[in-house]
């Protein structure tokens, strides 16, 4: 009995060092990484500062600092703990104890385009997956990547030599709320568009519980047959275009009014982008810890000015004299003049 025991002790013991063993393995290689060039430096946005540093290649950081107060102070309110080792952080009412340390993993999107999915890791328990794209140090998070069209789809296409510009098959991803320092939730749609000369289709995709599946579905059109991808991978859920195993497109928004004046390419255009604005601006001129402490003091040591007074100022006598008689056998009122300064 005892030596059934023992072994399996000795069982147990190995299962929870190899256990260990994938955690430690885990931990490496979200840090063993190395952050592209176009990514590392000081992003700014309306609310927030972004920056990525890559000390070396296995410690990449970020750090997310908040403009609060209408923008007045600059909040540092994620960042590795060896910030405030170099630059202590100066308590007041507008900070916490202890800024969140927050881990990330890049994961590229498409190797024709500068698109990642950042992976931020909040804890064991709690993380957030957002797409981002790159185009002239701008940063964007409602973008389309070009995917490759099926012998079919060439067929299709009007001017189907012109496939590298803007006709075929436009995969989207997961919009997000921005690179915040918690967790925020999960989208529930994404859309894709199909480009055919002066025709575009908006194809609504949804979470679905099913199992992966790379699939083609497909919808018709004038005769011909448009196939785009059935299922779509994109923030750590699946997103479907068709109901259970049917392969028919079951939300297409046919002859869509689309834009191009507003939508912005790549130079080869392998990516589409839909924003009316940027959600970063790289600062070209700040990229590193130094830069971004410096931009943290002299934002911090602004005073706002003071607000106009409620009622305009006037020369109206106010009598004090009088004032001052009338309560000068008042105790209390006394007592509240000498204390506040105002005996007259």
């Amino acid at each position: 009995m005892f030596n059934h025991l023992l072994v399996q002790s000795k069982k147990t013991a190995r299962k929870n060092s190899f256990l260990i063993f994938l955690l430690l393995i885990h931990s490496y290689c979200l840090s063993a990484q190395t952050i592209p060039k176009k990514l590392v430096g000081i992003w700014e946005g309306k609310d927030r500062y972004v920056f990525f540093e890559q000390n070396n290649a296995a410690h990449p950081e970020i750090a997310i600092f908040l403009k609060d107060y209408y923008g007045w102070y600059t909040d540092r309110v994620a960042e590795p703990d060896s910030f405030s080792e170099k630059e202590p952080i100066i308590r007041n009412a507008a900070t916490t104890k202890t800024p969140e340390h927050i881990f990330f993993e890049l994961k590229e999107l498409s190797s024709n385009s500068d698109s990642w999915e950042l992976n931020l890791q909040y804890s064991n328990y709690q993380q957030s997956i957002i797409p981002i794209c790159i185009l002239d140090d701008k940063m964007y998070l409602n973008f389309y990547i070009k995917a490759l069209p099926s012998f079919e789809n060439t067929e299709n296409l009007n001017n189907s030599n012109d496939f590298s510009g803007k006709n075929g098959y436009w995969r989207g991803s997961a919009i997000s709320e921005g690179i915040k320092a918690s967790e925020q939730k999960v989208q529930e749609n994404l859309t894709c568009y199909y480009i055919n000369g002066n025709d575009t289709f908006k194809i609504r995709y949804w979470i679905s519980n099913m199992d992966y599946s790379n699939e083609d579905a497909f919808f018709t059109w004038e005769n011909k047959i448009f196939y785009v991808n059935k299922h779509i991978l994109s923030a750590g859920n699946n997103y479907s275009c068709t109901s259970g195993k049917s392969k028919k497109i079951r939300n297409l928004k046919e002859k869509y009014d689309f834009d191009f004046e507003k939508a912005l390419f790549n130079s080869d255009n392998t990516l589409m982008i839909l924003d009316s604005e940027p959600y970063l601006y790289k600062l070209l001129d700040k990229k590193t810890f130094e830069d971004l402490m410096k931009i943290v003091k002299e934002n911090n040591s602004r005073v706002r000015p003071a607000a106009k007074p409620l009622f305009p100022e006037s020369n109206l006598d106010w009598h004090w004299d009088l004032i001052n008689e009338l309560e000068k056998n008042n105790a209390i009122i006394q007592e509240v003049r000498k204390r506040q300064g105002k005996i007259h």
